[in-house]
């Protein structure tokens, strides 16, 4: 029976993955999360940052801005192009008028079936903001990214705050990219928790301890 156990167990996820798939439209491909304070973009001072996606597939940008105290209403232009052919791959307008301040925004694009190991560079430019109504973009100073870096007019090193999506080119990348988001998920637990789980797991396998001794009552010697 308890040898079961981790078949059984498997073949949950297995199942789970293959049901999530087709709910999950895109995956997390990279990220650099860590947010130290922001550059900023005005007329003049673009921000950019060069990305190298892992997979096929990219549709999605996600990324950390700020408009204080919603005072920007001005254009503020999005573009992807190509670090190699300066070709412009995908271009987004958007207005700091749809900015909140400390905001994740989303920029959503037609997938680009080719885009795993290219080399990009996301670009932000505001032409008609003046400096005090600049916009704010996430950023560190440390090179939590090794794949690109951030650009702006100062060529500050470090990175932008951002994530990367693509959306799976067939069912087995995406049941793939279910079971390796999960990985990660689990990954990021306290080690407490990690060891424990881990500890279940293998004990089970193993064949160490048993659900029934794990939860049944403890009997004195008196009892019978």
């Amino acid at each position: 029976m308890n040898k079961l156990i981790p078949a059984g167990l498997l073949l949950l996820l297995i199942t789970a993955g293959i049901g999530l798939s087709f709910f999950v439209p895109r995956l997390l491909d990279s990220q650099q999360p860590v947010l130290e304070k922001e550059v900023w973009v005005y007329a003049g001072h673009p921000v950019s940052q060069t990305i190298v996606p892992k997979n096929n597939g990219l549709s999605l940008i996600r990324i950390y801005m700020r408009n204080v105290a919603l005072w920007n209403q001005d254009p503020l232009e999005f573009t992807l192009t190509d670090a190699v052919s300066g070709q412009v791959i995908r271009q987004i307008h958007l207005n700091g008028f749809n900015i909140g301040d400390r905001e994740v925004i989303r920029l959503q694009f037609e997938p680009i079936p080719d885009s795993a190991g290219r080399n990009f560079i996301i670009k932000f430019t505001s032409p008609t903001s003046d400096i005090g109504r600049s916009l704010g973009i996430g950023y560190t100073s440390e090179d939590h990214y090794p794949a690109g870096s951030a650009n702006s007019y100062e060529s500050q090193p470090g990175d932008l705050t951002f994530q990367l999506y693509y959306q799976p080119t067939n069912r087995i990348q995406a049941v793939f990219g279910v079971f390796l988001n999960f990985i990660r998920r689990l990954l990021t637990l306290r080690i407490v928790v990690t060891f424990i789980f881990s500890y279940l797991f293998l004990a089970g396998l193993l064949g160490l301890i048993s659900p029934s001794r794990l939860f049944s009552p403890r009997r004195s010697p008196g009892d019978r």
